[in-house]
């Protein structure tokens, strides 16, 4: 492959081949141009920083950024740790906010102890505590497996550090605190204790561990049907909804209507967050859900939530693997749940569900805070320590 540089009159000749770790910032200190991908952009940047090509790894920090999903973002925060990146940490930190499938990824468990430790200090998770918990235990055991020390709960306890005191324990369900976190060996008898009078609000106490619930698992369910027809099936397969809100929501997932008939099997349903302006995909989710006969109405969660921005045009479709359904009538044009205005518009692609019928009966949110200016536009008023992160948790 041949590129010229004319300002400085050269000819370089460079091999494309993939393999070589050199062939992008080779061509980049040449022509200025350079094609990255998921595949090579991390080692391209550790290249750039370690031979000081500001511009190329500025070049690797913004697709980066711009290119996040579940499953690399925790990779990309660890590499903008290890490079002193703090605009990329910061972009890494927002998107985990509303991704609980980053606690899914693989890359999770091989997180540094001050990554893991700025993740756990994050105030709107989407994500229960019991969950977070769980995961945490896991990474600590891939820790005690890479130091070669027996997967106990002191050894556990000894590598998460202060990110133990990041786990608020007192808000936790107390049959999972007592079956779970007890047997668990990592807390000590008297921290056991505090949490547990904290739980009972027997005594309040002082306690080591936040006692404050996180805003992301603050989930609420705007319904849009007046009636839920239980008598008579819903044949088709797909349905689609368009809407928006008046202010900012973080959307975690969908209401829909479980089976006739559907004996407690696994059954198929695809679902799509869409912008339907510009006919993106913003998430989706394909899943077996295993629905009781008896369910009129079950919750299926994105792996990524999103947040959705005031008068902008969403979509959400549905498509289920055959099953005959419950559906939904007498819908309304807008709905108000938690001082959030929704409003419901048919669609050229409704494709059967529409504003007044059909199989989505609504939306699962949350009303997450990203920023002071944000508060005050929700009109939520929060006393000032409220703000303030605990220095212990």
């Amino acid at each position: 492959m041949i590129y010229k540089c004319y300002s400085l009159g050269l000819l370089c000749i460079i091999s494309p081949c993939k393999s070589c770790l050199w062939y992008q910032p080779c061509r980049y200190i040449y022509t200025d141009n350079v094609t990255l991908s998921g595949d090579d952009v991390l080692a391209v940047m550790h290249a750039a920083n370690k031979y000081a090509m500001i511009g190329l790894e500025e070049k690797c920090a913004s697709f980066l950024m711009q290119n996040l999903t579940a499953e690399n973002v925790c990779s990309v925060l660890e590499s903008a740790h290890c490079f002193n990146k703090e605009k990329v940490r910061s972009h890494c930190i927002e998107f985990i906010k509303d991704c609980p499938g980053a606690f899914d990824a693989e890359n999770f468990l091989s997180l540094c102890v001050e990554c893991l430790r700025q993740v756990l200090l994050l105030d709107d998770l989407v994500l229960e505590e019991e969950e977070i918990f769980q995961r945490t235990m896991q990474w600590a055991s891939v820790q005690c497996h890479n130091l070669h020390l027996e997967d106990s709960g002191p050894n556990k306890r000894t590598v998460l550090d202060s990110c133990l005191y990041c786990v608020r324990f007192p808000i936790m369900n107390m049959q999972f605190f007592n079956e779970t976190v007890c047997k668990a060996d990592v807390l000590s008898q008297k921290e056991i204790e505090d949490v547990t009078r904290q739980m009972s609000e027997v005594k309040i106490c002082q306690t080591k561990f936040c006692v404050r619930k996180r805003r992301g698992t603050d989930q609420y369910s705007c319904k849009r049907f007046s009636y839920d027809r239980v008598d008579v099936r819903w044949a088709r397969k797909t349905g689609r909804i368009d809407f928006y809100v008046d202010i900012q929501i973080i959307l975690t997932g969908l209401l829909l209507y479980g089976g006739h008939q559907t004996n407690s099997q696994l059954l198929s349903v695809y679902a799509a967050l869409e912008d339907s302006d510009n006919d993106k995909v913003l998430t989706d989710v394909t899943k077996q859900v295993k629905v009781q006969p008896e369910t009129t109405i079950f919750l299926l969660k994105f792996p990524r939530s999103i947040r959705l921005e005031p008068d902008v045009r969403y979509s959400v479709f549905v498509q289920k693997d055959g099953w005959e359904s419950h559906w939904g009538d007498a819908g309304m044009a807008s709905v108000v749940t938690q001082d959030v205005n929704f409003y419901f518009l048919t669609t050229y692609k409704s494709e059967q569900t529409n504003r007044a019928r059909g199989l989505i009966p609504g939306l699962l949110f949350t009303k997450g805070y990203s920023s002071d200016q944000n508060r005050e536009s929700l009109g939520v008023k929060r006393k000032l320590e409220d703000a303030v992160q605990y220095t212990a948790c």
